[in-house]
């Protein structure tokens, strides 16, 4: 069966695009789902290529043994196709369809659709013709020259420049009718300028906007926050004055003249057939309406906005990439449009990239505290989507990011953030990132200097502005905190206020997008807090300088002692369910019976954890505990501490993460070790962990007071400067709150995220219950954009969904294979080698990290990644681990000293290591990697520096 020579948009279909073109199926699909869309004809390839066969230009078009398509023979093409009249048969159907889809419409817009037209990569924006007010004896002309548009010398140049072929160029014309709008323009999903995912720009003038595609007019600019559904006016700057009546007669796209040099696109001229086609009572309601609106002060009004914003949201998700949507605004209401109609959409094909002429140094460094080594594919999407917030935040402030790429990567699986970017920073703050890199993350690379702690007071006064608002930022903290903790409790019921039952895709997809907003606010505040956080460090170690010879470690006790966080206090709470447990047989038999078979059933791998967690579910452990334990006072006690900690999770910063309440096998296999351990201190007495061996704890409890005490022996004029002292304690006192709201922050983002993954796992059923998914947990392999694009076009996408996730698990077998790098240069990406890791990776005998707590220890090392290899721990080793929380607590109380890989001097979980007064160093790039159980190594706690002193016996 031959093809369709004529086609309407709704009888196009979604593997029509060799037929159509990308602009006629992109706008098919969005009126295919219930946007408003005008009726469209599309003069499919088919027709064009019937066209050059009876005119026998097939063999310049396609070439033949003996013809070559050339440059020259295409644009000799082009214009013969202007002046060669339709074959019989094609006038005929090409008149018929048209009077049969348009039999009222007199005027017309006559648009080319290309088959590699409105792509990703190229969108041939101003190349082919596009003509408007075309009457409807014109249109066989105007499709002529469509055709020819496209085998001009533009058109082909810039298909050689992208390394598209000339030959056999498939070419659609879509034909709609021409419309006069109150107001019109174009709409970017995303930032264009800055690349922001979390904001929409909408250009906006009178009248028709092809004024604005093609230039001739400054439009009004709104630029929206993407906070549905008021989504809040940012700014807006006013275009040109009210444009003229002649306004309309430019065309949004350009064409080529017979020369080769752009021009602007035709209007053709109104006969007075068309100029019938508008009634008077049609044109004088466009007036009336176009003088409300300048009345106003604007092409659109804040409802309108708010309608248009929405959707453009829809476009997006449906598209599944950011899009660049032409529109207008008429005073007709179709089909609850509003108004509103759409004529083009198309992916954004120049969106601010992340090239760079640096090798810029990527790191994993604060993100294992709160994330697992591995995230879902779900979460790493998101922290993809809101990585612009870094980039846009700082910008606003005022500093130069020029040539610094991003600020956060995916490479293979895992998120790296931009050390480069992070220094540039702190430069440009007159600041020396030696050593405050390490308060939120980071720790020097070898070769760096060991200064820390610097101002360069030049930089700093050249930098003064952006560093004031940075600054004053920073004392609004608070205020800041409080805005997320509004926004999660926003959030919080907009999520549980769901109507399941009645609930539309739009519905959904805005609250979907929820998360987006608490992800981006949080990454603001987080910079916020790490400002303050590095200010008042530089402050305090600025004015101990003069009387210390280590303001660091006096900053770190005072910061560190009787500091109450979450972690301890869960830590605490463990521990109590541990001695209960140890009191009542019945539960200590239980617990001890199973934890073998727990931890023996969990595979242990050479990685830390990855996605997917390992569920509990896969074996019987602990499946039955209620049932083994009623009625027992550990059973009621840890009822109590699910009821406090069961909406955490081990990472709870990733929605895939499974909540304690939903899978405690692991809380309770933590309590079954602490229950066995040798020694387990009354929770009552944890301030006795919190000295180093040999002091007392009272003599611990006075230590802070003895920090402060000895700087009164201060050197030479130090002695006759208290306000050095008055300073630097105020200092400290400031550090010690944002440490605390650190620890409050990620607690309200891991309480949010809770909230988006039970909201997540309703979905996830419904499309278990449509087969659309295997089990609820298929959901977190699938990306934001997955999601959403299913949320608008579903049964065209969601029955593709199980074998997506499928091969995605597949891939991320591979990611959690390879051995990935702590800090890894843009430069060595390309060394990775899947599955296995970089290739040539060098390892150094003595290794620097960030020193967490101060002392000096000899031992060996054992080599633990997760809590449940504790059997293996020996008493007086030196523990090496990925990262620490509660769940570490049994193990600590047996070590001598610990090496974590991650974690800054202020972070959570290096605030948890500390309380067991522990030598320690963090940050040790791949530690669990670099040393090997029964290595002798010579751990320095206060310098941060780890020498291996003896191999174990084994080939390094």
């Amino acid at each position: 069966m031959s093809a369709p020579w004529l086609k309407t948009l709704d009888e196009i279909k979604g593997d029509d695009l060799p037929l159509v073109g990308g602009k006629a199926l992109n706008l098919a699909t969005l009126r295919r789902h219930g946007l408003p869309v005008p009726d469209g004809l599309v003069v499919t390839t088919a027709f064009f290529e019937a066209q050059l066969k009876h005119h026998q230009f097939i063999p310049l078009w396609a070439g033949s043994p003996d013809v070559a398509v050339t440059e020259g023979a295409l644009c000799w093409l082009a214009d013969a196709l202007k002046i060669s009249p339709l074959a019989r048969e094609l006038m005929a159907a090409l008149r018929s369809r048209l009077a049969e889809t348009f039999p009222n419409v007199e005027s017309f817009a006559v648009r080319s659709s290309a088959i590699d037209e409105d792509a990703r990569d190229h969108a041939f924006s101003g190349i082919h013709l596009s003509e408007l007010g075309v009457p409807r004896e014109m249109v066989p002309v105007s499709l002529s020259r469509c055709w020819a548009s496209a085998l001009s010398k533009p058109a082909l140049q810039y298909r050689q420049q992208y390394g598209l072929s000339i030959q056999s160029i498939r070419l659609a014309v879509l034909i709609q009718p021409f419309i006069q709008p109150v107001a019109a323009g174009v709409a970017f999903t995303v930032n264009p300028l800055s690349g922001a995912r979390d904001e929409l720009v909408i250009e906006a003038t009178f009248g028709p906007g092809n004024a604005v595609v093609s230039g001739q007019v400054t439009p009004d600019r709104y630029r929206l926050a993407k906070r549905p559904p008021d989504y809040p006016l940012i700014d807006r700057t006013p275009g040109d004055a009210l444009p003229s009546a002649s306004t309309g007669r430019t065309p949004p796209d350009a064409s080529a003249t017979e020369e080769g040099h752009p021009q602007r696109a035709r209007r053709t001229p109104r006969t007075p057939g068309t100029q019938r086609a508008l009634s008077t009572q049609r044109a004088l309601s466009t007036q009336r309406a176009l003088s409300t609106q300048r009345t106003a002060g604007g092409p659109l009004t804040a409802s309108q906005l708010q309608t248009l914003a929405q959707y453009l949201e829809q476009i997006e998700a449906l598209m599944a990439a950011p899009q660049d949507v032409e529109w207008a605004l008429t005073t007709e209401n179709l089909a609850g449009s509003k108004g509103f109609l759409f004529l083009q959409t198309r992916p954004i094909t120049a969106l601010p990239g992340a090239a760079t002429s640096v090798d810029v140094e990527w790191s994993r460094a604060d993100n294992r505290e709160f994330l697992p080594d591995l995230p879902s594919p779900l979460c790493a999407s998101l922290m993809e989507r809101t990585q612009d917030r870094a980039l846009s935040f700082f910008k606003r402030l005022g500093f130069n990011l020029e040539n610094t790429g991003p600020y956060l990567k995916i490479i293979f699986g895992r998120p790296y953030l931009n050390l480069t970017l992070a220094r540039r920073l702190l430069a440009q703050s007159g600041l020396n990132s030696t050593g405050l890199l390490g308060v939120i993350g980071h720790t020097q690379s070898p070769g760096e200097s060991a200064l820390a702690y610097t101002v360069d007071w030049r930089q700093a006064w050249e930098s003064r502005r952006p560093v004031a608002r940075l600054l004053l930022h920073g004392l609004q903290v608070g205020a800041w905190l409080s805005r997320f903790e509004q926004l999660s409790r926003d959030a919080r019921r907009s999520l549980a206020a769901t109507d399941w039952a009645n609930a539309s895709s739009t519905d959904l997809l805005n609250r979907f997008h929820l998360r987006t907003q608490l992800s981006s606010r949080m990454t603001e505040t987080n910079f916020v807090l790490s400002a303050a956080t590095v200010a008042a460090v530089t402050i305090a170690a600025w004015a101990l300088a003069p009387l210390t010879d280590d303001a660091g470690r006096v900053i770190r006790e005072a910061t560190r002692a009787d500091l109450e966080t979450r972690g301890k206090r869960q830590g605490r709470a463990l521990l109590e369910l541990a001695r209960i447990a140890r009191a009542d047989e019945q539960t200590r038999r239980y617990l001890t019976s199973l934890h073998d078979d727990f931890t023996s059933s969990r595979k242990v791998e050479e990685t830390s954890e990855v996605w997917p967690p390992r569920n509990a579910g896969e074996t019987r452990s602990f499946g039955d505990f209620r049932q083994a334990l009623a009625g027992t006072p550990f059973l009621a006690a840890f009822d109590e501490f699910l009821a406090r900690y069961g909406q955490h999770a081990l990472f709870e910063a990733d929605p895939g993460w499974p909540r304690h309440d939903e899978d405690p096998a692991s809380l309770l296999a933590t309590v079954a070790r602490m229950a066995s351990a040798e020694e387990l201190p009354d929770p009552a007495e944890m301030t006795a962990w919190q000295h180093p061996p040999g002091e007392t704890p009272e003599g611990h409890r006075g230590r802070r007071g003895q920090a402060w005490a000895s700087l009164r022996s201060g050197r030479g004029l130090g002695r006759w400067l208290p306000w050095r002292r008055w300073l630097a304690h105020l200092a400290v006192r400031w550090l010690r709150r944002l440490t605390l709201m650190r620890d409050q922050l990620r607690t309200l983002y891991g309480r949010a995220m809770t909230d988006c993954r039970t909201w997540d796992l309703h979905l996830a059923e419904r499309w278990v219950a449509r087969g659309w998914l295997t089990e609820p947990g298929d959901y977190f392999w699938l990306t934001m954009e997955e999601v959403e694009r299913t949320l608008m076009a579903e049964g065209e996408v969601g029955p593709t969904l199980s074998a997506l996730a499928r091969a995605r698990r597949e891939t991320y077998q591979t990611y959690a294979a390879t051995e990935m790098p702590y800090i890894l240069r843009e430069s060595d990406v390309a060394r990775l080698v899947p599955g296995h890791g970089l290739e040539g990776m060098a390892l150094s005998s003595v290794l620097s990290g960030l020193p967490v707590s101060p002392g000096q220890v000899q031992g060996r090392v054992v080599v633990l990644r997760r809590p449940e290899d504790s059997a293996r721990m020996q008493k007086g080793a030196i523990l090496v681990t990925p990262s620490t929380d509660p769940a570490w607590f049994s193990i600590f109380p047996q070590a001598r000293g610990l090496i974590v890989e991650t974690g800054g001097l202020l972070s959570h979980g290096s605030i948890i290591a500390r309380e067991f007064g522990l030598p320690a160093v963090a940050n040790i790039p791949e530690a669990t990697s670099r040393f090997r159980d029964g290595d002798l190594v010579l751990l320095d706690g206060s310098t941060g520096l780890v020498q291996i002193l003896e191999p174990a016996n084994r080939e390094r």
